[in-house]
């Protein structure tokens, strides 16, 4: 269920500083960081993991990607796992450590052993597809999370780090592992527990697509992932939010279905509040009253991102196909208020419970639900297919 690889490595004395060719996954990429990544390095992630009106596709992308091979830019290493330490400050400017080891997860249905938490988003998963058809590789991670209580102690590391540089205010910690002993040890830790989609579901339903278009088996039957304990992963679950270029706000609906008091253009604390900031006026904090929220699962009445698309969006007159996401509540703020019309809807973080009760009931809460941080580095290794 989860193996070493042969993982390819930037070989610093080709590509010089290998942190400036390392980039954040693809989707938390904008127009302004994906100029700054490409400029910071010929080699970044960044001119791999993003198309252009021109290559759609992937071709001419996938090409470079060969030349970086065949250059020695890219080096191969002999199978290892990769223990991966991401030290960072939380927003209550906690110091935390997301701590967690690269590895290949079977590629297989959704089911006992690989459970899902978020629905997906077509236009994404065409996207990886075309990606993932010309590179036949992973170039950057998902991560999931396991149920086995051995993994933490399996993936504790030791020694120094053979990579070890900061981007992003987060520091980055890599351990190749090559030990036998400690491979045996790993692989059965993580395969004694189910693995639960944290960040990464439409990488991992293109990978489903993309295997059952295959007539046999290969290196499409696994997908480079960041495997993490469920309990004290080190990782911070934080929410998407959503802005609306219009909406039907009437106060007086919304008395119908929360209990509706003034709000600060803040992030609620409480799992299931919702805080709305419109164009004009004062934000309203919005609690659901409970025979609102009575026939949800009990998962999704602790998930704010649910409330708001079953029991909010009908009262705005919206749905989710109008919805724009913002990771960052003060972008979410700044474009609400800078608009025309419309606003934005904050939203609650979802708890690591409520996400292992959904994922073990098998409900999937609404697309863009969490944002796990801090983002695993895409680059600091990469999986082919060939490997």
């Amino acid at each position: 269920m989860f193996a070493p690889f042969e993982g390819l490595r930037f070989d610093p004395n080709v590509v010089g500083d290998v942190a400036s060719a390392t980039s954040p996954p693809y989707d938390v990429i904008d127009s302004d960081l994906r100029a700054q990544l490409e400029a910071a390095s010929p080699y970044n992630m960044a001119h791999l993991l993003l198309p252009t009106d021109e290559d759609s596709e992937y071709v001419q992308r996938a090409s470079v990607f060969r030349s970086w091979i065949d250059s020695g830019a890219l080096r191969r290493d002999s199978a290892s796992y990769y223990i991966y330490e991401l030290t960072y400050e939380d927003r209550a400017g906690i110091t935390r450590t997301g701590s967690g080891v690269l590895g290949s997860l079977a590629v297989m249905a959704f089911g006992d052993r690989i459970l899902p938490h978020e629905e997906t988003m077509a236009k994404h998963t065409t996207d990886r597809l075309a990606n993932l058809t010309a590179m036949e590789a992973n170039l950057d991670v998902i991560l999931a999370l396991s149920s086995s209580p051995d993994l933490a102690q399996a993936i504790a590391p030791d020694g120094e780090p053979a990579l070890s540089f900061t981007a992003a205010d987060v520091e980055h910690r890599l351990y190749p592992i090559t030990d036998p002993a400690r491979i045996e040890a790993i692989t059965a830790a993580a395969s004694s527990g189910a693995v639960s989609i944290a960040d990464g579901h439409h990488r991992y339903t293109t990978a489903l697509r993309y295997q059952a278009a295959q007539s046999s088996s290969g290196g499409w039957d696994q997908i480079l992932t960041l495997l993490a304990p469920a309990a004290g992963s080190g990782f911070t679950v934080n929410p998407y939010h959503r802005t609306f270029a219009q909406w039907r706000l009437d106060p007086q609906a919304l008395h119908t279905a929360f209990e509706v008091s003034p709000a600060s253009d803040v992030v609620p604390a409480r799992p299931g509040d919702l805080v709305v900031v419109p164009h004009l006026g004062g934000a309203l904090q919005l609690t659901p009253r409970p025979e609102a929220i009575g026939g949800l699962a009990n998962s999704w009445q602790q998930a704010s991102a649910a409330i708001a698309r079953e029991v909010l969006y009908p009262l705005l007159e919206v749905n989710e196909a109008d919805a724009d996401y913002v990771a960052d509540d003060t972008a979410a703020v700044d474009r609400a208020r800078s608009g025309s019309g419309g606003g934005a809807i904050l939203v609650a973080p979802v708890t690591e419970e409520a996400i292992a009760e959904a994922s073990e009931a098998g409900v999937r809460f609404p697309q863009k639900t969490t944002f796990f941080v801090p983002k695993p580095r895409a680059g600091l290794v990469i999986r082919t297919f060939d490997s």
